[in-house]
């Protein structure tokens, strides 16, 4: 039994993260609980289940909420997306699984998982969302974020996953921010996992695959596309790939720019990335990169339990945030941050699916930059590539909310062969 309240709009915000919203407040939700029992509707009980596997084991499924198809439409209009059509209801489940973090050691992560609840399913999306600091603010929350991109990708038929990311969420540790090998491996071990689920409900999972993502998850559905295509023996075939203001290039474009003055919140978003490359790779202390007396608070800041925008009211402008010497040699490239930063490119990604990269013109976030210069490089070796500027004006938040519904059409037409 629940009772829900649902109020949804077009946030507002400057950071790679959530625009779009679904508040949905539940009453009473059901919970999954141990050995066979179930929640309403029959859902059988999925934790505990047997897996030979170490990578994409399941280890607890929860249900959260289920909407109607009259739900989820008046939502979707409430949110400016009347066009989409809908077709089914959708169902709403919090996983947990294993995966790898950054330096391959065995940890856990957690995702949502949602379903059409009127069709079968007609392919999967996978959904990686923005920048977020705050631990507990992840899809499988569910956030507004994850609960209006599940509307908008169930309600077409699609089962819908998206990964909270290692350090976010259920997974301990800190998170590989902009790490792309991991976004991929977290990413891969949510679809096995999912497979997992439907196999325990005795539902067929399509192996046609369409990804998205915005902004940090934009980096991010290119980078699962690449550990897909390379993976000869991968039981999925990625159809398309449609990302949204994603930081391609972080070595030419992205991190130079957050660092020169030219992004509002440079300083926040530079900081993470840059401690997440100390945490990752390991060949730099804090001290060697950030001035003091920042040196020692920045790692307190990125908790896990800071806001974004408040570790942006506590960090100075970049050029005061970082030691001169650090930034010198990243920009000559002698630092092995800078070796670091082209590591984690996806520019040159090279999908045999069909790509479009969606950017806003008036982004400073995610510089349109980004999607141009990869789009020229996928082009020239012959990936079916094309950048898509989503109109004049068109900044951070708002290409999230027009980037999305177009995806969703776009996938359609794909899918019924328009």
């Amino acid at each position: 039994m629940r009772t829900i309240l649902k109020q949804l709009f077009a946030a507002s915000g400057t950071r790679i993260a959530t625009t779009v919203a679904v508040v949905v407040v539940l009453a009473a939700t059901g919970v999954l609980t141990q050995e066979a029992s179930t929640v309403p509707g029959g859902r059988p009980d999925l934790r505990g289940a047997n897996a030979i596997e170490t990578r994409g084991r399941l280890l607890r499924s929860d249900f959260v909420l289920e909407l109607t198809r009259d739900e989820v439409a008046q939502g979707l209009v409430a949110i400016g997306w009347s066009s989409v059509v809908v077709n089914s209801g959708v169902a709403l489940y919090r996983i947990e699984y294993t995966t790898i973090d950054a330096h391959g050691v065995q940890t856990t992560a957690s995702g949502l998982l949602a379903w059409p609840t009127d069709v079968e399913p007609v392919g999967v999306v996978v959904f990686g969302h923005g920048t977020d600091t705050l631990k507990a603010y992840v899809p499988s929350a569910p956030t507004l974020e994850g609960e209006g991109v599940a509307g908008l990708f169930a309600s077409g038929g699609f089962v819908l996953v998206a990964p909270d990311y290692v350090g976010l969420g259920m997974s301990t540790g800190p998170h590989p921010y902009l790490q792309a090998s991991t976004e991929a491996s977290v990413s891969l071990d949510l679809l096995t996992a999912a497979r997992r689920v439907a196999r325990t409900m005795a539902v067929s999972l399509p192996s046609s695959l369409y990804i998205t993502g915005f902004s940090q998850g934009g980096q991010t559905a290119l980078a699962l596309d690449r550990a897909i295509e390379m993976d000869s023996n991968s039981p999925w075939t990625v159809i398309a790939v449609a990302p949204i203001a994603g930081p391609y290039d972080l070595a030419g474009t992205e991190f130079p720019r957050l660092v020169d003055g030219s992004a509002p919140n440079g300083s926040p978003y530079a900081a993470y990335l840059a401690l997440s490359y100390i945490q990752s790779y390991g060949t730099a202390g804090v001290s060697d990169v950030f001035a003091s007396p920042y040196d020692t608070q920045v790692a307190s800041l990125f908790d896990g339990q800071h806001a974004f925008d408040d570790i942006a009211k506590a960090l100075p402008p970049p050029r005061a945030l970082f030691r001169p010497d650090f930034l010198s040699a990243v920009a000559d490239g002698s630092d092995p941050f800078a070796w670091q930063l082209r590591q984690n490119d996806t520019l040159l990604v090279a999908p045999r699916a069909l790509v479009r990269l969606y950017y806003g013109d008036a982004d400073t976030d995610v510089f349109p930059r980004n999607a141009q210069i990869a789009a020229l490089a996928m082009r020239s070796v012959g990936v079916r590539v094309s950048a898509v500027d989503l109109g004049a004006g068109v900044d951070h938040p708002l290409s999230e909310q027009l980037g999305l519904p177009a995806a969703r059409a776009w996938f359609d037409q794909l899918r019924v062969g328009k």
